[in-house]
C-alpha cells in the first residue's frame, strides 16, 4: 500500500528520473472534498477500511527507518484496483543524523527550527522545527489528524492565518470529534484513537501504526462494542441482583411484622379501646410502606434484566434471573389472594423462559 517505484536512474544528461504508475483514481483529499459538497456518499467503513491499509503501510516504512513527515489526505491515493497508496515521501527521512536520504546518498540537510510539512496535519514538533525530536511517533499524529478529518469532514484545528494554526497545534486541544460535526455519526472508539493521536506528548500518543490498526480492526469487526455490551450486561446483572438481595431482606423483615401483628390483634380483644388498636394499625401502616419499597426494589431489578436482555436476547442467565425473580412474585401474589399479579407475573417467567 506504498505507491511503487518500477525504476530509476538518470538520463544521458545526467538529470535524474524515476517511473511510477499511474494513479487517475484521485485522493483521498478529493474523495473526502466530494463527502463535503455533496457529490459522494463515501460509506464511513469504505474510508476506515482504506485509512487502516495505509496506517499499516506506514508501520512498514517505519520499520524500515523512513518517516514520512507529510502525511496527508492528499499524500493518499487510490491504485487501479480500489486500494489506498501511501505517495510523495518527498519530505521523508531515514530515522538518522537529520538527513534526508535518497538512493544515492544525502539529498539535503534540513535546517532545524523550520517547520516542514503540511501545517493541517503537522504534530506539535514538527510545527516547533524540533527536527531530532521528529520520529515515527510524529506520522502516528498525522495519522490521527487524517482519522479525524475522516470521522468529522475538518482537519482538528482551523484557524485565519499560519501563525494561529501553528500557535493552536502546539497549545489548544482538538475539539471532541462528535462535538466538531454533530450531524455525522462518530463512532466512540475511533474518536478516542483519533485524540490519542493528536496527543501533544509523543509518549501519550499510540506506540506504532500498527496500534491504530489493531484498534480500527477492532471496530470493524465490531469487537469492542461486543466488550462493551458484555460488560454493560454483567453490570445490570450485579444492580439487578443487589437490588433483588435488598428486596428479599425486606421481605424477610416484612414477614416478621406480619407474624407479629397477627399475634398481637389475636390478643386484641374486638371491644378494645382504640388507643389499644392504634399502634396496630399503626404497625400495619409500616409494614405497607415496607411492602412498596420492597415492590420498588424488585421493580429496579426487573427494568435492569429487562435492559440487559435487550443487550444480551440469548443470555441464559439474564433469562434465568428474571424468570426467578417473576416466580417468586408469583407465588406471593397468588398466596395473598392476588390471582390476576400472580397470572401476569407467571406469564413473564414463562416469556423470560425459566418457566
Amino acid at each position: 500500500h506504498i505507491v511503487p517505484i518500477h525504476d530509476a536512474g538518470r538520463w544521458l544528461d545526467g538529470r535524474p528520473f524515476y517511473t511510477m504508475p499511474l494513479l487517475p483514481g484521485g485522493s483521498l483529499a478529493e474523495r473526502l472534498d466530494a463527502i463535503r459538497d455533496g457529490t459522494s456518499a463515501e460509506p464511513l467503513v469504505r474510508l476506515v477500511r482504506w485509512f487502516s491499509s495505509t496506517c499499516m503501510a506506514v508501520h512498514a516504512a517505519h520499520r524500515a527507518g523512513v518517516v514520512h513527515r507529510d502525511l496527508k489526505p492528499g499524500n493518499f491515493v487510490l491504485g487501479p484496483t480500489g486500494e489506498l497508496l501511501v505517495a510523495d515521501f518527498g519530505l521523508a527521512r531515514v530515522s538518522r543524523d537529520n538527513l534526508l536520504v535518497k538512493a544515492d546518498g544525502p539529498l539535503e540537510r534540513t535546517r532545524i527550527g523550520t517547520p516542514i510539512g503540511t501545517p493541517y496535519y503537522m504534530p506539535p514538533e514538527q510545527a516547533r522545527g524540533d527536527l531530532p525530536n521528529i520520529g515515527p511517533w510524529s506520522d502516528v499524529y498525522s495519522l490521527g489528524a487524517i482519522l479525524y478529518e475522516i470521522l468529522t469532514l475538518r482537519p482538528p484545528f482551523l484557524a485565519h492565518s499560519f501563525a494561529e494554526l501553528i500557535v493552536s497545534i502546539l497549545e489548544a486541544p482538538p475539539e471532541p470529534p462528535k462535538q466538531a460535526r454533530d450531524d455525522r455519526e462518530v463512532p466512540r472508539d475511533l474518536a478516542a484513537l483519533a485524540l490519542r493521536c493528536l496527543e501533544k506528548d509523543p509518549a501519550l500518543r499510540p506506540t506504532s501504526a500498527a496500534e491504530l490498526v489493531e484498534v480500527i480492526d477492532g471496530w470493524l469487526e465490531g469487537r469492542f462494542e461486543s466488550e462493551r455490551r458484555r460488560a454493560a450486561v454483567a453490570d445490570l446483572l450485579a444492580s439487578a441482583r443487589d437490588a433483588r438481595a435488598r428486596a428479599d431482606e425486606r421481605a424477610a423483615a416484612i414477614s416478621e411484622r406480619r407474624r407479629g401483628l397477627v399475634e398481637r390483634w389475636a390478643s386484641t380483644p374486638d371491644h378494645a379501646p382504640v388507643t389499644q388498636k392504634e399502634p396496630l394499625w399503626a404497625e400495619e401502616e409500616v409494614v405497607s410502606d415496607l411492602e412498596r419499597i420492597r415492590e420498588g426494589e424488585e421493580g429496579t431489578a426487573i427494568t435492569a434484566l429487562e435492559a440487559a436482555l435487550r443487550l444480551a436476547p440469548s443470555s441464559v442467565e439474564v433469562r434465568d434471573e428474571l424468570a426467578s425473580l417473576h416466580l417468586t412474585r408469583r407465588s406471593r401474589y397468588a398466596a395473598r389472594g392476588q390471582r390476576d399479579r400472580a397470572i401476569e407475573d407467571e406469564r413473564r417467567a414463562i416469556a423470560a423462559g425459566g418457566a
